[in-house]
């Protein structure tokens, strides 16, 4: 199991990784800054690599585990909060959290015999500019 934490500060990150660090059946932490979903941080911590940087520097120390480091997409840069996870110790990153943006609920007609419609949600920002996903191919391991 992967487990995923976060913190309010540089200080709680590392003192809940460091409790997560050895727990039976966890094989590596993943430290999410990038949650647009924590207004106690002010802004999305990962969208400031001196700021991500600095978690993953009082994380890094106090664990033996692989070091996953969540990026968020909201950035015009993501390479620049990439490199400054990896330099302070990062084992792997991993692409993506939340994307801020609109959902739509897309009404397909199904093709079958059937009058069922297809509902599903589509968001319109799933897509990245060629030139950026392929500058950041070695340093994304994975997303969701």
């Amino acid at each position: 199991m992967v487990a995923n934490f976060w913190g309010d500060s540089a200080e709680e990150f590392a003192a809940c990784a460091e409790r997560l660090d050895g727990q039976p059946g966890i094989i590596a932490l993943e430290l999410n800054a990038a949650s647009p979903n924590r207004p106690e941080w002010g802004s999305i911590l990962a969208t400031d690599p001196v700021a991500l940087g600095g978690i993953v520097r009082a994380v890094r120390p106090r664990v033996k585990l692989p070091l996953w480091v969540k990026l968020s997409p909201n950035v015009t840069d993501v390479t620049a909060t990439g490199r400054a996870a990896e330099s302070e110790g990062a084992d792997a990153l991993c692409a993506i959290n939340t994307l801020k943006g609109m959902a739509m609920e897309l009404v397909i007609p199904a093709i079958t015999s059937s009058p069922l419609e297809l509902k599903t949600r589509a968001t319109p920002i799933a897509v990245a500019p060629s030139g950026t996903r392929s500058s950041l191919r070695r340093y994304c391991m994975s997303g969701y």
